[in-house]
């Protein structure tokens, strides 16, 4: 398969792999969209990232496609079936985990590799992260999944008030920056709500650039 390798700072070079073979209860998704984050770009320009990647290796962690090969249970993850998978997944044993903080696991597991043709899910992915897509769904709306995600837990982190809560009727205020800018709902029916406060440094719009 085709893939672009990350071989140290700012050095990306495409290249043909031999896909790796699935073991129990992975699964292989071709592509069908791959985004790039900040994340991506800080690993593209560092040449690294201390606890997900090492160099040599295919990159990217944003992504959706199909499942064109199983080795995961038949009836749950067929081949076929249109999928996003978050780009990592806790232990679900560590204390971390056990407290519901999901997100400090002491060994998260993460998946990068969207860069290519095709990706390997592994099997605490595909128990814990993979999703069903409804037919309707563009890959590259799903693709979206994992930053949405984090702007949604934000919003909830916020707890803001509503009918059934104190305080209704405040407003609470947000920088945001990145996908949060794109994706903070208004609150509909009155009520609490949030405000947008401009980011901090140069203005950037759908055209600015980053200088760096």
């Amino acid at each position: 398969m085709r893939a672009a390798v990350l071989h140290g700072r700012e050095d990306i070079r495409l290249a043909d792999l031999d896909p790796a073979p699935l073991r129990a209860g992975e699964v292989r998704v071709r592509i069908g969209a791959a985004l790039t984050c900040g994340t991506d770009l800080k690993v593209y320009r560092r040449g690294y990232h201390a606890r997900m990647l090492v160099p040599p290796c295919v990159f990217g962690h944003e992504f959706a496609g199909t499942i064109v090969e199983s080795a995961a249970d038949p009836s749950s993850w067929p081949v076929g079936t249109r999928v996003v998978a978050a780009n990592s997944a806790p232990c679900g044993e560590c204390p971390s985990c056990r407290r519901g903080q999901e997100n400090l696991c002491d060994d998260l597991l993460f998946l990068n590799g969207a860069y290519a043709e095709s990706i390997v899910v592994p099997e605490r992915v595909v128990r814990r992260n993979l999703l069903a897509l409804a037919p309707g769904t563009p890959f590259a709306a799903a693709a979206l999944t994992e930053p949405l995600a984090c702007v949604v837990q934000g919003i909830d982190d916020l707890n803001l008030p509503s009918r059934r809560r104190p305080g209704y009727g405040s407003r609470r205020f947000a920088r945001p920056s990145g996908p949060g800018e794109a994706r903070l709902p208004p609150r509909r029916g009155g009520g609490a709500g949030l405000r947008r406060v401009p980011p901090r440094g140069p203005l950037r719009g759908p055209d600015s650039r980053d200088p760096r």
